[in-house]
């Protein structure tokens, strides 16, 4: 049995690359949450530029610095500060993109919800700096096409309850138990960016935990900052890419009908968007993307 000090601990851990000034923003707003001692674990994915020094200097020993040779990608990155985490025999950690912030007090009531059954949770998270605007609030997984419809429901539930039980939870802010983890695993390193966080909600959904969003927290997330803006052509080719990853990884039989469907449908509605969008570059990539994920053999 821990002691009540460490059930208190939370291990943080942030993915930077090239953007300490949205890591520092991010690590702050960890630094004064309160009735929460938290450990901020910073994994600098092969950063070019002076972060690990500006870090550094700003936080000293206040911070775990783990420096990559090189940009291994989401999944693989934040792998790194998660077995950290468990090898230090934390009980909660949080996985948080250095892109996004929490609102003083939040990481606190999320830890509440915390239970046996409910093994990860997150806040209702805003736009930032619109933050009147909800982001995302979780969604549910569709049994036919494995991913969801809406995957944020854009608008708060109309009833009461503190706590929304949901199927998918965006991995910009995912607050985890320690024995889920070692139940479940970590992030399928398979994936640069983009549907390892729909994958492991699959996994858990398909385990024994709930997952949860916690309406009295709050969150708050910068769209697209560490990524390069939206619809970059970085961005688009893995998008295209991990989405053949994650369906090769769980369609089998027939399932792969309505998956097939719903896919060239959303396939033909982004080639529309970028190409009129005059986005030619990304509509390349995207298709490359889609080539190297759903054709190519992935070891």
């Amino acid at each position: 049995m821990l002691s009540d000090k460490k059930k208190l601990e939370v291990c943080a851990v942030i993915l930077n690359w090239n953007r300490p000034d949205l890591t520092c923003k991010c690590i702050d707003s960890l630094l004064i949450q309160e009735q929460v001692v938290v450990k901020p674990v910073i994994v600098d994915n092969g950063s070019t530029d002076q972060s690990i020094r500006i870090l550094n200097e700003k936080y000293g020993s206040n911070v775990k610095i783990i420096p990559l040779p090189r940009n291994y990608g989401f999944a693989t990155g934040v792998n790194f500060g998660i077995r950290y985490a468990l090898d230090q025999k934390y009980e909660y950690i949080l996985v948080i993109n250095n892109d996004a912030f929490l609102e003083t007090g939040s990481l606190w009531r999320m830890m509440e919800v915390l239970n046996d059954c409910i093994g990860v949770v997150a806040p209702v998270i805003y736009e930032y700096p619109d933050t009147q605007k909800i982001w995302s609030t979780g969604g549910y997984i569709n049994s036919l096409v494995l991913e969801p419809l809406d995957a944020h429901h854009r608008s708060e539930d109309v009833y009461n309850n503190q706590i929304l039980k949901r199927t998918f939870l965006s991995g910009c802010i995912l607050l985890f138990t320690r024995s889920l983890l070692l139940r479940v695993g970590l992030f399928d390193e398979r994936f640069f960016m983009y549907y390892e966080d729909l994958d492991l909600c699959y996994r858990i959904l398909k385990s024994d935990y709930q997952m949860a969003v916690c309406k009295l927290a709050r969150g708050y997330h910068w769209l697209s900052a560490s990524s390069g803006g939206k619809d970059n052509p970085f961005e688009k080719y893995h998008m295209g890419r991990s989405s053949g990853i994650y369906f090769r990884k769980h369609v089998r039989g027939l399932r792969w009908i309505p998956v097939l469907i719903f896919r060239i449908v959303s396939w033909c509605k982004m080639t529309f968007k970028l190409f009129f969008s005059g986005k030619f570059r990304s509509l390349l990539n995207f298709y490359r993307g889609l080539y190297d994920g759903w054709v190519k053999d992935i070891v």
